[in-house]
């Protein structure tokens, strides 16, 4: 009985260390998740607004770019001269290059992987069917890359 009884007990002890470890990890895990939160929510904050695109790059080739790009809190809107187009986007402002994941509403809904730099009052994009690694397009890649200009003033940053 007394066996028994100390095999029980180590057992308990067991338990307990592996839900106090577990604990542990999943704190952990919450520390992270929220100083990702942080790092988005400053990065959103960033790219909120409208920005007018002044250049394109697809495959290689220089190409004219005007419209005018607004982002929210999860969603985008692009109006052209003639079309309007709308679509969600992610962003993960954590990993280097910058990531961020467009959805495509219009023709053929897809999401398009793509990285994005903010400096000061210019956004650059570079986006295609498999994420590009530098702001740079190639011959046959499929990639589109856009340079823009703030439209209007950032958001005013809400008090904590």
């Amino acid at each position: 009985m007394i066996q028994l009884n100390r095999n029980i007990a180590a057992a308990l002890t067991l338990a307990c260390m592996a839900f106090a470890s577990a604990s542990g990890a999943r704190a952990d895990e919450r520390s992270n998740i929220k100083a990702s939160d942080t790092a988005v929510a400053e990065e959103l904050a960033k790219l909120k607004g409208s920005w007018r695109a002044i250049r394109g790059q697809f495959e290689g080739e220089p190409r004219q770019e005007s419209f005018l790009l607004t982002f929210g809190d999860a969603v985008w809107t692009k109006q052209g001269k003639t079309k309007s187009e709308k679509g969600l986007f992610h962003l993960n402002g954590s990993s280097e290059p910058k990531q961020i994941d467009i959805y495509k509403e219009e023709g053929k809904p897809r999401w398009l992987p793509g990285i994005y730099s903010i400096e000061g009052d210019k956004l650059r994009i570079c986006f295609g069917p498999a994420r590009p690694q530098d702001m740079a397009t190639k011959p046959g890649d499929k990639s589109l890359f856009l340079e823009f200009r703030r439209e209007d003033a950032p958001p005013a940053a809400t008090a904590k």
